[in-house]
């Protein structure tokens, strides 16, 4: 518009006359003080800064200093000293995976962590940065949780075997097998150790088929259960699957919360899996009732009811366990990302004793399912470390309270904007949805250009036709009359 400029070109502009060849405001990282005093100067050479704006509203200077105290600028905006950087960039750019390590380098996101502490990681150069991604959900105890980490140096101080599998009876993993059955829902007798979720997921799989001398494998659509060839045939994701098919015969999909569709397909079948909340799939929850009627279907059925708590496991939803929530008692339980504090990996499928029995129960069939490094010792001291921090610091309740109040100011924040579709989720685990149709946009769109132009035109906007002022609002289009 007339006698306005962006930002960007305002900046240079006030800095020319300054006398300042500097970037001060510009690029990726925008230090709040500074673009505060910019408006300063600007003022100073007879321009008008438009105040900040939230969708379109003017931001008053007051909510910006509120807001300030949690503005926390880098602590160097000097290069990375030379030392594990750079190399480590160039390893990962070369060695692991170059599409991944340009995308990162385009968005920022080639940082290298050398600590890490709570919910905190320290690039080389001492900036600090919190850490909302958590491992994909391995860490509910932070990193480097003390009680975890002086666990595991007690092991080693004390020179304690960790792979002893097989040729004798392993201490701690023994110990952290009773923990979990006592601990699970439906207190399972039988444990299977491995390394990670998809593993754990293998493991039921194959139990379930062993046991009932079937073949179908029954999962819901949306689901994720890990990327394994077995994992996949059971995940109802599309773009997770379609690059490795075909996949293991005889599953079937059907709609997450349709229980006639349940019903129909699990006669007969060796399993059914499924999430109590769906992870991956958006952080969706079954309807009322229908994890317990699917436990119903099951049993009637003779089909092992298999429930993937791999995410919802450990306290973050509230509960030890997800389970708990519907009173389910699964037949086989799948374990794994924070079982160990998120410091070694380790995952366990828990089974009822009898399917256990009826897959593996002889000497013949004692080994068919193994695994190598499955049920070390070193892990299984990780683990019970990481119960103890759980049960003792009452980590399950404080996810339900700190979930609880988290939903609730997001739904009032969200609020007074039509694209927000939903906030929703139980414990820790907490999705916003955005509305796919794109409803409000128009009118957040209107709100923005309002304020492009000299004046609040908020107020004449306020004087619009109601016809115009509802269409706007619906995103609809409105005949012009001559």
């Amino acid at each position: 518009p007339t006698q306005q400029l962006n930002g960007c070109l305002g900046d240079t502009m006030v800095l020319a006359l300054e006398g300042r060849a500097e970037s001060f405001s510009l690029g990726r990282e925008l230090p709040l003080e500074r673009v505060r005093t910019i408006g300063r100067i600007a003022a100073r050479h007879g321009f008008t800064p438009v105040p900040l704006a939230s969708f379109g509203r003017p931001v008053a200077d007051e909510e910006v200093l509120r807001l300030a105290r949690h503005h926390h600028p880098a602590r160097s905006s000097a290069a990375p000293a030379p030392g594990v950087t750079g190399p480590t960039r160039r390893r990962f750019r070369e060695r692991i995976n170059p599409p991944m390590a340009r995308l990162f380098g385009a968005h920022g996101l080639d940082r290298v962590f050398t600590r890490g502490s709570g919910c905190t990681l320290t690039t080389e150069d001492g900036t600090d940065y919190l850490d909302f991604v958590a491992g994909y959900g391995c860490l509910n105890l932070g990193h480097n949780h003390p009680a975890v980490t002086e666990r595991l140096r007690d092991f080693l101080d004390r020179g304690s075997p960790t792979f002893v599998q097989y040729v004798s009876m392993p201490e701690q993993a023994a110990e952290l097998a009773e923990r979990l059955g006592d601990l699970a829902p439906g207190r399972p007798e039988r444990v299977f150790f491995s390394n990670s979720g998809t593993e754990a997921v293998e493991a039921a799989l194959k139990v379930a088929r062993a046991a009932t001398g079937r073949t179908r494998l029954v999962h819901t659509g949306n689901s994720y259960h890990g990327k394994t060839l077995g994992a996949l045939s059971v995940t109802g994701r599309a773009r997770h699957r379609e690059a490795f098919g075909p996949l293991l015969p005889d599953t079937v999909e059907v709609p997450f919360g349709d229980l006639d569709a349940l019903a129909a397909a699990v006669d007969g079948a060796a399993a059914f899996i499924v999430e109590p909340v769906q992870g991956e799939g958006g952080v969706v929850l079954p309807p009322a009732g229908y994890l317990k009627a699917a436990r119903e279907l099951c049993r009637r059925a003779g089909a092992a009811f298999v429930l993937d708590e791999i995410q919802t496991g450990l306290g973050r939803t509230g509960r030890l366990f997800a389970a708990e929530h519907d009173g389910l008692d699964p037949d086989v339980l799948c374990v794994a990302k924070s079982l160990s504090g998120g410091l070694v990996p380790i995952a366990a499928t828990l089974c009822r004793g009898d399917l256990w029995d009826a897959a593996y129960g002889s000497t013949d069939r004692a080994l068919l399912h193994s695994s190598t490094f499955g049920g070390g010792n070193f892990a299984a001291a990780a683990g019970l470390a990481t119960l103890d921090v759980l049960t003792s610091e009452g980590l399950p309740e404080h996810a339900r309270k700190v979930g609880e109040h988290l939903r609730g100011a997001l739904r009032a924040a969200c609020a007074p904007y039509g694209f927000v579709k939903d906030v929703r989720g139980i414990g820790l685990m907490t999705a916003i949805e955005f509305d796919g149709d794109f409803s409000g946009a128009v009118s957040s769109l209107t709100d923005e250009l309002l304020t492009r132009v000299p004046g609040d035109l908020h107020a004449l906007a306020d004087w619009l036709p109601d016809d115009l002022r509802a269409a706007l609002a619906l995103g609809e289009s409105v005949p012009l009359v001559a």
